[in-house]
């Protein structure tokens, strides 16, 4: 937990061990309200700086130089999912926080960047509510693809139904996606309860996927709820 001590600026994030660091992170998410934005945060623990540069599914790019022990900042200001790769390839660690400026209160919760490396091509999520009593949705799960593909969703995450719909991989599902690299997509169970989504690809495409808040949707008070957290990788062969 870390923020600041008014009981409104604090924030859950897990602490990965350091085979979770790496040279190539994704950021599903972006800033939706500019009164909440997001900002992503880097950390060097080099003794010499760092080059890391970043590219957006808007077609913004541009670079940050990380000093030696130290951290630097970017603001994700546009509108689509951002890439993170150190330019000589150095290890580093990155995270996102919502409702970063000074005065926020709002819509406060982070995640982890989980690295390039780590990714797979399925990622399920079990607490998921979209709001503190079921009436409204204003968390949803956040995805983005490293290059072109589809998505399919099952809301229930129950991948071994038998259903009218069968994605390539032979494996159920409610909805297809088409998406562009780098694209930010929120899913929405029509539901009102993300709990137990399930979201993968079928042609090798790697994912990353995080649960959370969106500012944009979700009330400043009850029932929005200043949650979220990644989702971890995991293997759609071993079914």
């Amino acid at each position: 937990v870390f923020g600041g001590l008014d009981s409104y600026g604090t924030r859950n994030m897990a602490l990965l061990p350091g085979n979770f660091y790496g040279d190539t992170y994704f950021s599903p998410a972006h800033t939706t309200l500019s009164t909440a934005p997001v900002y992503a945060f880097f950390t060097n623990n080099l003794a010499t700086p760092i080059t890391i540069d970043w590219n957006s599914g808007t077609g913004g790019s541009g670079s940050i130089v990380v000093g030696a022990k130290s951290y630097g900042y970017l603001d994700l200001n546009l509108s689509a999912a951002y890439k993170f790769k150190s330019r000589n390839g150095e290890a580093f660690t990155a995270v996102a926080v919502f409702d970063a400026d000074a005065a926020g209160s709002a819509y406060d919760w982070s995640f982890n960047m989980i690295p390039e490396n780590r990714l797979s091509t399925f990622a399920s999520v079990a607490w998921a509510p979209g709001s503190s009593n079921g009436t409204a949705n204003y968390n949803p799960v956040w995805v983005t693809a490293t290059t072109a593909t589809t998505l399919y969703i099952k809301y229930d995450g129950n991948l071994s139904a038998i259903s009218a719909t069968q994605s390539p991989c032979g494996i159920a599902y409610d909805i297809a996606v088409p998406v562009t690299a780098l694209q930010s997509y929120r899913i929405f169970d029509p539901d009102r309860d993300q709990t137990g989504l399930a979201v993968f690809t079928c042609d090798g495409t790697k994912i990353a996927a995080i649960w959370g808040q969106d500012p944009s949707v979700a009330t400043p008070g009850s029932p929005g709820m200043d949650v979220g957290y990644v989702m971890e990788p995991r293997c759609l062969q071993q079914l």
